[in-house]
C-alpha cells in the first residue's frame, strides 16, 4: 500500500461528487517544490468519503491543507503538453487545515452591515483585534 502525506494549496473550491461507491468531497492540491533551479508544481487529486458538511466552507481555493491517505498513480494525456503524464490520487484518511485565505473585502463588510448580519461595533471589535 502506498501512503502519501502532502502539504499544499487548493487549486479550486472543493466539490461533492457522486460515484457508484457514494458521495466524495473532491479537491486538487498543488505542491510546489524546486527541481534544480526550476520551480515545479505537482498536482494531487484528493477524495474524501462523505458529503463534507461544513468542511466545504473552508476548503476554498488557496486554502493550505495537510492531507494523508492511500495513494495511487495514474497516467493521463495532458491537454497542455500533449504528452502522457503521471497523476497522483489520494484517498484521504486525514485532513488538516493549515490556513485559509478567506479575504474580506470592503464590499462584503458593507453588504453584511446593510443586511444586519453584523453591526459597526462588531466590525470595530474585529479591527481592534488584528495584529499590528
Amino acid at each position: 500500500m502506498l501512503h502519501f502525506s502532502l502539504i499544499g494549496n487548493l487549486g479550486a473550491d472543493a466539490e461533492v461528487k457522486n460515484f457508484s461507491s457514494g458521495d466524495y468531497v473532491t479537491f486538487r492540491v498543488a505542491h510546489n517544490f524546486k527541481e534544480g533551479d526550476k520551480e515545479r508544481t505537482q498536482w494531487v487529486s484528493c477524495y474524501l468519503k462523505g458529503s463534507g458538511g461544513k468542511l466545504l466552507d473552508y476548503l476554498k481555493k488557496g486554502a493550505s491543507v495537510f492531507v494523508c491517505g492511500r495513494g495511487a498513480a495514474r497516467t493521463f494525456s495532458s491537454q497542455i503538453t500533449k504528452q502522457f503524464e503521471v497523476g497522483l490520487d489520494i484517498q484521504v484518511d486525514r485532513l488538516e487545515l493549515v490556513s485559509t485565505q478567506r479575504k474580506i473585502t470592503l464590499e462584503a463588510i458593507k453588504s453584511a452591515m446593510e443586511s444586519g448580519e453584523v453591526s459597526w461595533q462588531d466590525v470595530s471589535n474585529m479591527i481592534n483585534e488584528l495584529p499590528i
